[in-house]
């Protein structure tokens, strides 16, 4: 049985598909799984950036510079982790794009290698002779009279 991350590849497996989030092939709040440290990042910067800004109205001095810098810090983190990871899936489709054309080159490369000696009986056929055709079909030639060397005459 073929298999895909341990679940059934198929229907026809006659094994129980997933339900629910699984379903779908994601996990953690319907991130994929390797997303799953995306979200955790992302809310706890933007917690960090608002408690930042927060506590700065009632800090003076150089505590409120560094609690502003620190929230403009975490806001960057909270807004900028999405925007990379979604960097990363965007090169990853282009990549799996790419590789599906050349796959698709590289098949259709194939099969006109495999078809061309088909190709070619076939205008053999279609331009024979009469006389040549029950050669080309795969029988004999019982008089034995025929002989498809250049430049030679039947016997």
């Amino acid at each position: 049985m073929v298999t895909q991350r341990g679940r059934a590849a198929s229907p026809s497996d006659n094994a129980a598909r997933p339900r629910g989030p699984e379903a779908a092939g994601s996990g953690f709040y319907g991130l994929p799984p390797n997303w799953r440290w995306l979200l955790p990042v992302a809310v706890t910067a933007a917690t960090a950036a608002w408690l930042a800004g927060v506590t700065s109205g009632l800090a003076t001095g150089g505590l409120r510079v560094l609690l502003m810098v620190s929230g403009a810090v975490f806001t960057a983190t909270a807004a900028g982790v999405p925007l990379w990871q979604q960097a990363r899936a965007s090169q990853a489709r282009a990549d799996a794009v790419a590789a599906a054309q050349r796959a698709r080159a590289a098949m259709r490369v194939a099969m006109q290698d495999a078809l061309d000696p088909f190709a070619a009986l076939l205008a053999q056929l279609a331009t024979a002779r009469p006389r040549q055709k029950p050669l080309l079909h795969g029988g004999s030639d019982p008089a034995g009279t025929h002989d498809d060397r250049p430049g030679q005459r039947p016997r």
